[in-house]
């Protein structure tokens, strides 16, 4: 299996479609993705704080074309 840890801001620049993001696409293309506990606890903070409505979190939570949950 072909796997990899996905750390809390390219999650976000992933998510947001930051140009940044760019530089990761490439190594992680086709790979099994996964976030850690930090990561999920940080995300969940950071929707809360900014206040997420709930279609805004079900698309976040929605895995891109091409990936499985």
């Amino acid at each position: 299996m072909n796997a990899a840890i996905v750390d809390t801001d390219v999650v976000l620049m992933l998510f947001k479609g930051d140009t940044r993001a760019l530089a990761y696409r490439s190594p992680i293309a086709g790979r099994l993705l996964g976030i850690s506990f930090m990561t999920m606890a940080e995300l969940d903070r950071w929707s809360l704080e900014r206040d997420w409505g709930q279609g805004r979190k079900r698309r976040f939570c929605t895995p891109p074309k091409g990936q499985s949950q």
